[in-house]
């Protein structure tokens, strides 16, 4: 073999491994309590990120917390497009099964700096802000 075709399949098995690698080991989604959000929405930990709640509007306006968005899950990917892939996304649910599926669908679609909020609004000891 000559070493034109032997360089040629090096590299193109280092991309086979490098490609492997980043579909099996996709960056890791960061689970927080409630009471973690409750500090970072005090501003305790100083982080800017967006803050989103991923149940259906009229959950969200029964009760939600103050500082948290919606965008709910059933049309989270067209709004995905509206948020930057360079900020902190932080998502809540009602359970925190919602919410890592939006994180799961957020990492599908690029974004690297996840945290789902683990136990959801059933958790969360603070108040509740209705519309």
């Amino acid at each position: 073999m000559n070493i034109k075709k032997r360089s040629l399949y090096v590299s193109i098995l280092a991309l086979v491994i490098v490609f492997a690698y980043n579909y099996m080991n996709p960056s890791e989604i960061q689970s927080i309590s409630t009471e973690d959000l409750a500090n970072r929405l005090q501003g305790k930990n100083g982080n800017d990120a967006l803050y989103i709640d991923v149940r259906e509007h009229d959950e969200f306006e029964a009760g939600h917390i103050e500082g948290m968005l919606n965008f709910p899950l059933s049309n989270l990917e067209e709004s995905m497009k509206k948020i930057p892939k360079d900020i902190e996304v932080v998502i809540i649910c009602q359970s925190g099964n919602r919410s890592m599926q939006a994180a799961e669908l957020f990492q599908k679609n690029g974004y690297e700096n996840i945290v789902n909020v683990e136990g959801g609004i059933n958790s969360w000891q603070g108040e509740l802000v209705q519309k």
